[in-house]
């Protein structure tokens, strides 16, 4: 068996020779052998709800902290977001590569962040003025002396505020409650024209 040793006390080193630690074992080209880890270069993987996934963007800052020390502070960016859920998971995968050289942040620990994701224009109803319908949202718009049901697209959630991209003018009134304009028996039709 090998010994390696390192005069950079960060490096790691994965031994792959105990499965091979006959005497006289014969490698071949191109063998693993071992495997060296440089955590001077990391990444942090970051979960981000589903309802937070449209805020964020590649390249978007980050400010993380160690969840052991607090008083640390780390920045890096998004690097990579994984295009789909996995399994049984509510949430995305975030990568997000930062210079670990001074060792701030051994591997493995858990890290609490803050995404800045940038200023964004939008407008915006209280979560109550929308009803939803399990994959359309209405709003009730006033016309006239009563309120007609329009389907709407919403976007991000924050803050109990829901943001509306599109469905709804800007000057319209909308019910300030949707819930108290059902009646539990009754199907709601949506208003096409918008």
């Amino acid at each position: 068996m090998w010994q390696l040793h390192s005069h950079a006390y960060e490096y790691c080193f994965v031994d792959h020779t105990r499965a091979h630690s006959q005497r006289r074992h014969v490698y071949h080209k191109g063998q693993n052998i071992f495997t060296v880890f440089d955590p001077s270069s990391a990444w942090a993987v970051l979960n981000i709800y589903a309802s937070q996934v449209p805020m964020i963007s590649v390249g978007n800052k980050v400010q993380f902290t160690p969840e052991s020390d607090p008083q640390k502070s780390i920045s890096g960016k998004i690097d990579f977001i994984e295009p789909y859920f996995r399994d049984g998971s509510r949430t995305l995968t975030v990568r997000v590569y930062f210079n670990n050289a001074t060792l701030k942040l051994p591997i493995g620990t858990q890290v609490k962040s803050i995404i800045y994701a940038g200023d964004r224009a939008a407008h915006w109803l209280p979560e109550e003025a929308i009803l939803s319908l399990g994959l359309d949202n209405i709003v009730f718009v006033r016309s006239g002396e009563s309120f007609v049901a329009r389907k709407i697209q919403t976007g991000i959630v924050h803050q109990h505020l829901i943001q509306i991209l599109y469905g709804l003018d800007q000057q319209e009134a909308v019910a300030s409650n949707a819930q108290y304009l059902v009646d539990s028996e009754s199907f709601i039709k949506t208003d096409t024209t918008k």
